[in-house]
């Protein structure tokens, strides 16, 4: 009987199991870290000896556990909002993806996609892409030059900085970011020459696009 012994068993309670045959028990028992019964408390008793961990539940309910994703519900949402360049792999990729938006969308409505990189956490970006670079303000200019077009940056603390989002050179007019525009505290712009409109926008936490005026 020691060799089968439960660690631990739990007894006179509230057993919800999700099991269509069986959704209710009052006991069940545990070994190292798995459940190996559900049953009642009789049945259960039967598999404790001298060394088993017997815990009165006292009519306490016992539900599955549940494993805390700990999704953004604002995230999560976005993603059936905005298209997914998830599977692109080349900056060619992207402005596909572009491009097939543009044309179903009338000229001048806005372009918004998920960041460049694999969800849900887009580690692998820009190097998911052939280039190994993120896409430029020319690059969506070349797929949308009659769209503002927007790449998101990535979300979250747990990304190594700088957090980078890209904008075309219509939505950066649209946002009225010109090449006097002073990035807001906490943001740098990366600008292609030096004396154009800022081709993305990066930060240490956050990406935004600058607000219109």
């Amino acid at each position: 009987m020691d060799d089968i012994a439960a660690d631990c068993v739990l007894v006179n309670g509230h057993i919800v199991t999700l099991d269509p045959a069986r959704p209710r028990a009052t006991a069940l028992a545990i070994v190292s870290d798995r459940i190996v019964a559900v049953a009642g408390d009789r049945e259960i008793r039967r598999l404790r000896d001298r060394r088993t961990r017997v815990v009165d539940l006292r009519g306490a309910t016992v539900v599955p556990g549940l494993v805390d994703a700990h999704a953004h519900l604002d995230r999560e949402g976005l993603k059936y909002l905005y298209p997914s360049l998830a599977r692109c792999r080349s900056i060619a990729d992207v402005q596909a993806v572009i491009r097939r938006l543009a044309r179903a969308r009338p000229r001048g409505e806005w372009i918004v996609t998920m960041p460049v990189g694999t969800p849900p956490f887009y580690l692998d970006a820009p190097g998911s892409l052939r280039e190994h670079r993120w896409p430029t303000r020319a690059d969506l200019d070349a797929a949308a030059p009659d769209h503002p077009a927007y790449i998101r940056g990535i979300w979250g603390y747990w990304n190594k900085p700088p957090v980078v989002s890209i904008a075309n050179s219509a939505a950066l007019a649209r946002a009225g970011v010109t090449r006097d525009t002073v990035p807001p505290k906490g943001a740098r712009s990366s600008r292609t020459p030096p004396e154009s409109p800022p081709a993305s926008s990066s930060s240490t936490t956050w990406s935004r696009c600058w607000s219109s005026r």
